[in-house]
């Protein structure tokens, strides 16, 4: 081992409180689960941006709910000078909207409660990069399905396809993330996300969308939520 990769690893100790993987581990992959939930002491809204021809403005609505992700790493990483790079894939997303108008001051236009999934051709993925000097970053893209419990889901049977990217800085006690396999924290990630709702959809189409959220990391899928119950038909269960 030379000076250099040596140096990495001290420093990578000192920061994260690792202990030294044995040698039998080095090189093989390393994988673990976990739920990244809305936190519920902060506002998590969508916010949807009505086109002109169908009468303007903004709608927002209230989120809950989570993404289930696994992360795999490297024991190599860690030995890296330039920090520790971890993989992600989104494999469930269980996330309900409370309804709102389409048209404002239009009770008939109500979406019903929005029930959004994981798009079974692939939910997502993300990079988490923990520099050994620095702040973590972490990007993702999710890939989603949304359906309507209103009226107005009888023109959408299939959901509306949405898909979004964000890239945030990671807050969190890394010593105690790392001595937990990332299942114990707290991390927290505050997350924006912009998109645009695709061609071909009824009503929405050609719609600006906004998402301002904080997850936080956990052992256990989302808490009980009305809206979530509202949405089981919708939702795919682990």
């Amino acid at each position: 081992m030379n000076a250099k990769v040596t140096t990495g690893w001290i420093v990578g100790a000192l920061v994260f409180g690792f202990a030294a993987p044995p040698a039998s581990a080095l090189g093989f992959e390393v994988s673990t689960a976990i739920w990244l939930n809305f936190d519920q002491g902060s506002q998590n809204q969508l916010a949807l941006t009505i086109p002109d021809r169908l009468g303007g403005g903004v709608r927002t609505t209230r989120l809950v709910g989570g993404v289930h992700a696994i992360l795999t790493f490297n024991f190599l990483d860690f030995l890296s000078p330039n920090g520790v790079n971890v993989d992600a894939t989104v494999d469930e997303i269980r996330i309900a909207g409370a309804s709102f108008e389409l048209f404002e001051d239009t009770p008939d236009s109500a979406t019903g409660t929005l029930c959004v999934n994981g798009d079974p051709s692939g939910a997502g993925s993300g990079h988490l990069l923990i520099p050994v000097a620095g702040w973590p970053t972490v990007s993702a893209q999710f890939n989603t399905v949304t359906f309507l419990t209103g009226a107005l889901g009888a023109f959408l049977p299939n959901g509306i396809k949405l898909a979004a990217q964000t890239q945030a800085p990671l807050q969190a006690d890394l010593r105690t993330l790392f001595a937990n396999n990332f299942r114990g924290g707290p991390a927290a990630v505050q997350a924006s996300a912009t998109g645009t709702v695709p061609k071909g959809t009824p009503f929405l189409q050609g719609s600006a969308f906004a998402l301002d959220v904080t997850l936080v990391n956990s052992f256990a899928p989302p808490p009980d939520d009305p809206l979530l119950e509202e949405c089981a038909a919708f939702l795919q269960s682990r």
